[in-house]
């Protein structure tokens, strides 16, 4: 199965009544899923992606009325219900005025792969979706099968080639660096949950940055993230590759795993490996 998954601008919403009609006149997919107040991100199921190509066409409703200027472009992203990993991500704007395409990387002329697929990748909405599979099952026997969230964030955490530290933080301030075409972030660090190589302590000021062609992460300030990273080496972290970044505020579900992670860790005194 594969997944196709449309994020977002902030104020906008979609209008459910051309998904409705896309999906009675589209034998491509079967399935969708959006917030009921149609913000956020729409998840289309798709049973196979071919060499044809899929229109997918709907309206979306803006009602932003903050400064356009500070609205981040959103993204769809590609990718294998089965392994996320292999995704293909692309950013896009409804504002003429900002640029809705992505550089292309491509080795000898014949695989090309999304600059994008080098950003951190959003992972809220998968880790839900596990907990809540895990929450809904009847089943005891088939329970124990299912993945279970905390487990995959173990798993992640403790791979070394993946991550050697877990923080959790507060946003301080989000701006952007146009002529190094970065975003950056300030944060305090609340919690020290694995330490890594680093010397990180309470109360440090944690200072992030990340490609502004990366949709992810979309920081608010005053807000709390918690942060999966590696290789801590400078004074402001790169927020690419491997690095994951959770908002335990995306479903009160995720918050509840995202406390149980924390509450894994600080009984294995870190990893146990």
């Amino acid at each position: 199965m594969s997944i196709v998954e449309v994020n977002l601008e902030t104020g906008v919403s979609v209008v459910e009544s051309d998904l409705k009609s896309l999906q009675s006149n589209n034998t491509v997919f079967s399935l969708y899923e959006m917030p009921t107040d149609g913000k956020g991100f729409i998840i289309f199921y798709l049973s196979k992606i071919t060499s044809r190509p899929i229109k997918f066409i709907f309206r979306l409703k803006d009602d932003f009325s903050g400064n356009e200027t500070t609205r981040q472009g959103a993204s769809v992203r590609v990718y294998d219900y089965y392994n996320p990993e292999k995704s293909c991500m692309k950013q896009y704007s409804i504002n003429p005025n900002k640029a809705n395409t992505v550089a292309m990387a491509c080795e000898g002329g014949e695989q090309c792969k999304c600059v994008q697929s080098q950003c951190s990748q959003p992972v809220d909405d998968e880790l839900f979706r596990m907990a809540s599979a895990v929450a809904k099952e009847q089943n005891a026997a088939k329970k124990r099968t299912l993945p279970k969230p905390v487990e995959k964030l173990m798993e992640y955490a403790c791979n070394f080639e993946k991550a050697n530290y877990v923080v959790y933080v507060t946003i301080v301030t989000v701006a952007n660096d146009t002529q190094r075409n970065v975003r950056f972030a300030s944060s305090t660090v609340k919690e020290v949950l694995l330490q890594g190589g680093g010397n990180i302590r309470v109360g440090d000021a944690f200072d992030f940055e990340w490609q502004t062609d990366c949709a992810h992460p979309a920081f608010e300030v005053g807000q709390p993230y918690y942060v999966i990273g590696k290789d801590i080496s400078s004074e402001r972290y790169d927020l690419m590759g491997t690095t994951l970044v959770i908002n335990p505020r995306y479903k009160e579900l995720l918050g509840r795993v995202m406390n149980n992670f924390a509450a894994e860790l600080k009984k294995n005194n870190g990893c146990t490996n």
